[in-house]
Protein backbone atom coordinates (compact mmCIF):
# COMPACT_ATOMS: atom_id res chain seq x y z
CA UNK A 1 0.00 0.00 0.00
CA UNK A 2 1.31 3.67 -0.57
CA UNK A 3 0.48 5.92 1.25
CA UNK A 4 0.99 10.08 0.72
CA UNK A 5 1.25 11.58 4.43
CA UNK A 6 0.81 15.24 4.78
CA UNK A 7 2.64 16.41 7.70
CA UNK A 8 4.35 19.76 8.22
CA UNK A 9 6.16 19.03 10.97
CA UNK A 10 9.29 17.28 9.54
CA UNK A 11 10.06 15.29 13.18
CA UNK A 12 6.82 14.03 13.32
CA UNK A 13 6.58 13.83 9.53
CA UNK A 14 9.93 11.11 10.04
CA UNK A 15 8.57 9.31 13.08
CA UNK A 16 5.45 8.80 11.42
CA UNK A 17 7.43 7.58 8.32
CA UNK A 18 9.70 4.89 9.94
CA UNK A 19 7.06 3.81 11.88
CA UNK A 20 4.96 3.06 8.40
CA UNK A 21 7.91 1.59 6.61
CA UNK A 22 8.65 -1.01 9.80
CA UNK A 23 5.27 -2.31 8.54
CA UNK A 24 6.32 -2.78 4.74
CA UNK A 25 4.25 0.33 3.68
CA UNK A 26 5.75 2.68 1.31
CA UNK A 27 5.82 6.44 2.34
CA UNK A 28 5.73 9.27 -0.31
CA UNK A 29 6.49 12.64 1.66
CA UNK A 30 4.03 15.42 -0.07
CA UNK A 31 6.81 18.05 -0.13
CA UNK A 32 9.21 15.77 -2.13
CA UNK A 33 6.07 14.58 -5.22
CA UNK A 34 4.98 17.27 -7.54
CA UNK A 35 1.12 16.98 -7.38
CA UNK A 36 0.48 16.01 -11.22
CA UNK A 37 2.78 12.58 -10.83
CA UNK A 38 1.65 11.71 -7.68
CA UNK A 39 -0.06 7.96 -7.47
CA UNK A 40 -0.88 6.79 -4.08
CA UNK A 41 -3.25 4.14 -2.28
CA UNK A 42 -4.67 6.51 0.77
CA UNK A 43 -3.95 9.70 2.31
CA UNK A 44 -2.39 10.18 5.97
CA UNK A 45 -2.99 13.93 6.87
CA UNK A 46 -2.01 16.08 10.19
CA UNK A 47 -5.14 18.74 10.76
CA UNK A 48 -2.36 20.82 12.28
CA UNK A 49 -1.42 22.29 9.23
CA UNK A 50 -0.04 26.08 8.76
CA UNK A 51 -2.63 28.95 7.82
CA UNK A 52 -5.75 26.41 7.83
CA UNK A 53 -8.73 25.19 9.67
CA UNK A 54 -9.16 21.80 10.03
CA UNK A 55 -11.95 21.76 7.08
CA UNK A 56 -9.43 23.74 5.43
CA UNK A 57 -7.12 20.95 5.11
CA UNK A 58 -9.63 18.55 4.21
CA UNK A 59 -10.91 20.59 1.60
CA UNK A 60 -7.63 21.43 -0.05
CA UNK A 61 -6.69 18.28 -0.47
CA UNK A 62 -10.68 16.52 -1.73
CA UNK A 63 -9.84 19.46 -4.61
CA UNK A 64 -6.75 17.71 -5.70
CA UNK A 65 -7.45 14.17 -4.79
CA UNK A 66 -11.13 13.86 -4.52
CA UNK A 67 -11.85 10.50 -4.91
CA UNK A 68 -8.79 9.01 -2.09
CA UNK A 69 -9.48 7.21 0.98
CA UNK A 70 -7.68 9.88 3.37
CA UNK A 71 -7.49 9.44 7.66
CA UNK A 72 -6.69 12.27 9.14
CA UNK A 73 -4.51 12.55 12.51
CA UNK A 74 -5.44 15.47 14.81
CA UNK A 75 -4.37 16.88 18.09
CA UNK A 76 -8.12 17.43 19.45
CA UNK A 77 -10.05 15.85 21.44
CA UNK A 78 -13.11 17.53 20.21
CA UNK A 79 -15.98 15.25 19.13
CA UNK A 80 -17.29 17.99 17.36
CA UNK A 81 -13.95 18.85 15.56
CA UNK A 82 -14.18 14.51 14.26
CA UNK A 83 -17.20 14.84 13.54
CA UNK A 84 -16.46 18.06 10.97
CA UNK A 85 -13.61 16.32 9.96
CA UNK A 86 -15.07 13.27 8.96
CA UNK A 87 -18.61 14.92 7.41
CA UNK A 88 -15.64 16.84 5.42
CA UNK A 89 -14.85 13.42 3.74
CA UNK A 90 -11.62 12.12 5.90
CA UNK A 91 -12.78 7.87 6.33
CA UNK A 92 -11.43 8.18 10.21
CA UNK A 93 -9.94 11.08 12.51
CA UNK A 94 -7.42 9.78 15.48
CA UNK A 95 -5.81 11.86 18.26
CA UNK A 96 -2.01 12.25 17.30
CA UNK A 97 -0.37 9.68 20.27
CA UNK A 98 -3.21 7.89 21.45
CA UNK A 99 -3.58 5.39 18.53
CA UNK A 100 -0.83 3.17 17.93
CA UNK A 101 0.01 2.83 14.62
CA UNK A 102 -1.47 -0.36 13.35
CA UNK A 103 -4.68 0.85 14.53
CA UNK A 104 -4.21 3.56 12.18
CA UNK A 105 -2.75 1.12 9.16
CA UNK A 106 -6.16 -0.84 9.98
CA UNK A 107 -8.11 2.23 9.31
CA UNK A 108 -6.25 3.29 5.92
CA UNK A 109 -6.42 -0.09 4.61
CA UNK A 110 -10.07 -0.50 6.16
CA UNK A 111 -10.38 3.02 3.88
CA UNK A 112 -8.82 1.61 0.66
CA UNK A 113 -10.52 -1.58 0.53
CA UNK A 114 -14.33 0.00 0.96
CA UNK A 115 -13.18 2.52 -2.28
CA UNK A 116 -12.04 -0.19 -4.11
CA UNK A 117 -15.84 -1.91 -3.65
CA UNK A 118 -17.10 1.05 -4.48
CA UNK A 119 -15.98 1.56 -7.43
CA UNK A 120 -16.43 -1.50 -8.37
CA UNK A 121 -19.99 -1.69 -7.39
CA UNK A 122 -20.19 1.71 -9.45
CA UNK A 123 -18.48 0.14 -12.73
CA UNK A 124 -20.91 -2.92 -11.90
CA UNK A 125 -23.80 -0.21 -12.24
CA UNK A 126 -22.79 1.43 -15.36
CA UNK A 127 -21.99 -1.37 -17.15
CA UNK A 128 -25.83 -2.99 -16.39
CA UNK A 129 -27.43 0.96 -17.18
CA UNK A 130 -25.23 0.50 -20.32
CA UNK A 131 -26.83 -3.00 -21.15
CA UNK A 132 -30.40 -1.88 -20.29
CA UNK A 133 -29.89 1.57 -22.48
CA UNK A 134 -28.86 -1.01 -25.25
CA UNK A 135 -31.59 -3.33 -24.75
CA UNK A 136 -34.23 -0.25 -25.01
CA UNK A 137 -32.48 0.95 -28.19
CA UNK A 138 -33.18 -2.31 -29.70
CA UNK A 139 -36.29 -2.27 -28.91
CA UNK A 140 -37.48 1.17 -30.03
CA UNK A 141 -35.80 -0.09 -34.31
Amino acid sequence: MKILLIEDSSAESRLVQMELEKLGLEVIMKDRVPEKWLVCHVILTSLELRRTSDEETINAIRKIWPMHPLVALTGSKDYLVHSNVLEAGASAVFCKGEQDITTIVRAMKTAVNLQEKSVALMSDLLARAKKVLEELDIDND
